[in-house]
């Protein structure tokens, strides 16, 4: 159980960080829609590339945002039969759903996008819409944040585990 601990702690460190990445890149976000707002509306002169930029910062905080959701507890989840179990079992049910559906649905999510990132970058993909900017070291993230997601799924039952030991 050392060895969970230990591995508990590091993951979780890493999905605080990407947590915290992706509160900055939403403040990011904030900024960019309102200054494109205001060059299109205002000045009359639209930023041929925020569009792509948007996208692409929004797509990255929710991806890293995942596994911090997860950390801190934050996450939708539906309780219809947890409000129904008595709370001793509550934490094993978490455990099977995590283990039965979450973390292959990730696995697959993980091996799809590795599959998307190389093709990405053996044709340097870039923007359809501009086709300036290059979107390859974005779709790149992609199975680093699922593997990051999928990490704190493991994380989680460890914990778990180790209360119950």
């Amino acid at each position: 159980m050392v060895k969970c601990s230990s591995f508990s702690k590091l993951v979780d460190s890493a999905n605080y960080f990407a947590g915290l990445i992706s509160g900055i890149l939403i403040i990011s976000l904030v900024i960019l829609v309102n200054f494109e707002a205001f060059m299109r509306y205002i000045l009359n002169s639209p930023v041929w590339y925020s569009y792509d930029l948007v996208w692409m910062l929004y797509g990255v905080a929710a991806l890293f945002g995942g596994g911090y959701a997860l950390l801190t507890k934050t996450h939708t989840r539906v309780d219809v039969i947890l409000e129904r179990v008595d709370p001793s079992k509550e934490r094993i049910i978490e455990v099977v759903y995590l283990l039965v559906f979450v973390l292959p649905a990730i696995v697959l999510l993980i091996i799809g996008g590795v599959e998307t990132a190389i093709y990405s970058w053996k044709i340097k993909e870039k923007s359809m819409l501009t086709g300036v900017i290059p979107i390859y070291p974005i779709k790149a993230l992609m199975p680093v944040a699922l593997t990051l997601f999928a990490l704190q799924v493991v994380s989680e039952v460890c914990k778990v585990l180790r209360e119950r030991s």
